[in-house]
C-alpha cells in the first residue's frame, strides 16, 4: 500500500483509496488510530454522563429508565466503533454499521416515547415493539454483505433528520414552559455542524487524522449538550 501512495506522491498524483478507505499508519496494531481513540473518548464521555444522570436525577422521575436505554445503546455503539476502527474484518464492520445505526434509531425512539410518556402503555409498548421489530429486520439486511453504502447512509440520514425535527418541534411548544429547550436547539445545531466533517473528505494528516476522525472528536463535547 505505501509503496503505491510513493508511488503516486513521486508523479504528483493525489493520494489513492484503498477499497474506499485512506491509508493511515498504523500504532499498537490499530489501523486507524486516532478513529480508535475518539471512539473511546465517546464512549468514556457517555459512561459519565450516565453516572451524572444517576446521581442528580431521581429513580421515579419520568423517562429515568428510557435515558438509560439510550446510554446503553451509545456505550455499545462506541465500542464497536473503536473494534471496527482497530481491525476492519467483516464482522467488525457489520457491528459497527449496525450499532452505528443503533444509536441514531434510539435518538428518534427517545424522542417519540419522551412525547408519549403520559399515553397508555399498551400504544408505548406497540411502538416498543415496531422500532425493534425495524432495527432487527435492519440488522439482518446488513448481515448480507452485500448491503449498499449509500442506502445505509440515506437511512441513517433520514432518521436523524426525523429525530432532529422531532424535538425542534417539541422545543417550540415547550419554549415557555421549559427553559432547556435552548440546549436541545444548541445540540442539533452543533451536531449538524460536526456532521458537516463527513462531507469534507481529504487524505489524513500525517496519515493520521482524516474528516471521520474529526467528527468523532467533534462529537465528544456535542453530547454532553444533549445530557443536560
Amino acid at each position: 500500500m505505501w509503496r503505491t501512495v510513493d508511488a503516486f506522491a513521486e508523479r504528483g498524483w493525489d493520494v489513492p483509496q484503498f477499497y474506499g478507505k485512506w491509508p493511515f499508519v498504523r500504532f499498537l496494531g490499530m489501523q486507524e488510530p486516532a478513529s480508535v481513540l475518539f471512539s473511546i473518548l465517546n464512549l468514556i464521555a457517555h459512561i459519565r454522563w450516565l453516572r451524572r444522570f444517576r446521581t442528580e436525577v431521581r429513580p421515579d422521575s419520568p423517562c429515568y429508565k428510557l435515558w438509560h436505554i439510550f446510554s446503553f445503546i451509545c456505550i455499545n455503539g462506541w465500542i464497536w466503533s473503536a473494534v471496527f476502527h482497530t481491525r476492519d474484518f467483516p464482522v467488525t464492520e457489520l457491528m459497527d454499521y449496525a450499532f452505528a445505526y443503533s444509536i441514531v434509531l434510539v435518538s428518534l425512539y427517545c424522542m417519540i416515547m419522551r412525547m408519549l410518556h403520559r399515553r397508555s402503555i399498551i400504544l408505548r409498548g406497540l411502538i416498543s415493539l415496531i422500532f425493534l421489530s425495524f432495527f432487527v429486520n435492519y440488522f439482518a439486511y446488513l448481515s448480507l454483505g452485500k448491503f449498499s453504502y449509500s442506502l445505509n447512509m440515506t437511512t441513517n440520514m433520514i432518521t436523524g433528520a426525523l429525530s432532529a425535527l422531532g424535538w425542534l418541534v417539541w422545543s417550540y411548544l415547550e419554549r415557555h414552559r421549559r427553559p432547556n429547550y435552548r440546549k436541545i436547539i444548541r445540540f442539533y445545531i452543533l451536531f449538524g455542524m460536526s456532521m458537516s466533517l463527513e462531507l469534507l473528505d481529504f487524505p489524513p494528516i500525517l496519515w493520521l487524522l482524516d474528516a471521520h476522525a474529526l467528527w468523532h472528536l467533534a462529537t465528544v463535547p456535542v453530547i454532553s449538550v444533549f445530557y443536560e
